[in-house]
């Protein structure tokens, strides 16, 4: 479960993460340290009655941070290669954001269109909707067996049920502040 939480200002923010060093793993790190440090600079201007600010805010500050880092990279690049390289890992972070997130949100959807019936929410019903919505999404991939049940280790569904359709939308907004950025 991951929760975000604002620092107070006499605490450090911690960021545990695996890490292999690929640009994948580059890209989190960022995104993961742009909401370390939004939570530090808002530990001490925020009460903790007003101190979660919507999704889409959060988010777009850890997509900037993103922005950054992968702009960062491809400054240092050694040739056009590594440039393209760090270029299509760009293009695949856009996508996956774009329909992981579509595929999540018509995931939920179909999930609380079946309660709206009177269908109990059972393990097995859940299970089924993931994986007709992965195949829609993925046609002709084989998926991995514990597939069916990806979903779980989310807490999404019931704590923050339509909240993916937000990245997008940060993801956008992040680079629009990102180009402003450079602009400024």
């Amino acid at each position: 479960t991951n929760r975000n939480i604002p620092i107070p200002p006499d605490f450090s923010s911690y960021v545990l993460a695996n890490f292999d060093g690929d640009f994948y793993d580059v890209m989190t790190l960022a995104h993961e340290l742009g909401h370390a440090a939004h939570w530090s600079l808002l530990g001490g201007s925020q009460t903790w009655i007003n101190a979660e600010p919507a999704t889409a805010v959060i988010e777009t500050v850890a997509m900037f941070s993103e922005f950054v880092v992968s702009n960062w990279m491809k400054r240092q690049a050694h040739d056009d290669d590594d440039r393209l390289a760090l270029l299509i890992g760009e293009i695949e972070n856009a996508i996956e954001t774009v329909f992981t997130n579509a595929q999540v949100h018509l995931f939920v959807r179909d999930v609380y269109a079946a309660i709206a019936t009177g269908a109990e929410p059972s393990t097995d019903g859940i299970a089924a909707a993931w994986k007709v919505r992965r195949k829609t999404f993925y046609p002709g991939v084989i998926m991995e067996t514990d597939a069916e049940v990806r979903w779980v280790l989310e807490d999404f569904l019931f704590h923050d049920p339509f909240g993916s359709i937000v990245y997008p939308l940060a993801y956008l907004l992040a680079g629009e502040l990102y180009e402003q950025y450079l602009r400024d």
